[in-house]
């Protein structure tokens, strides 16, 4: 698949999310990411199962258990807060525009575990930030 067939299921996808016309949800079973530029593309509910991701924004980190994801929150929440080196060090993703949270992303990649720092807690990201007055936290490290 070539840049302007990718542009188009993205955009497609987009479309699907906001039900709108000539929406479809994103198939990408298999396909090879590889390089592809993904950044800002909403993939909220794409089937990635099997996608090839090496070099892409989601070539990072992945997460299987929740258990996983409290060891890793410790190793985070315990560092002063320098989001681009963190997410750098750990391989993490950080959502363009955003300087207080990080994201591990799920081995399936239908969303992350959202490290809020300034918090100390993780959230599921499901490829959208969700309200932080409404949002269920996984996990809040006591002080």
């Amino acid at each position: 698949m070539n840049a302007a067939e990718l542009k188009k299921i993205i955009d497609d996808h987009g479309r699907w999310l906001r039900n709108g016309p000539g929406g479809k949800r994103a198939d990408l079973v298999g396909a090879n990411l590889s390089r592809a530029d993904l950044y800002r593309a909403d993939l909220y509910r794409a089937n990635l199962t099997g996608a090839k991701t090496k070099n892409t924004i989601l070539d990072k980190r992945k997460i299987h258990l929740l258990s996983e994801a409290i060891e890793l929150g410790k190793e985070i929440f315990a560092l002063p807060w320098q989001c681009a080196e963190i997410a750098k060090e750990k391989s993490l993703y950080i959502i363009p525009g955003e300087d207080k949270a990080v994201i591990a992303f799920s081995e399936d990649l239908s969303g992350g575990f959202c490290f809020v720092h300034h918090r100390k807690e993780i959230w599921w990201w499901g490829w959208r930030c969700p309200d932080p007055k409404t949002v269920t936290v996984l996990w809040k490290m006591e002080d």
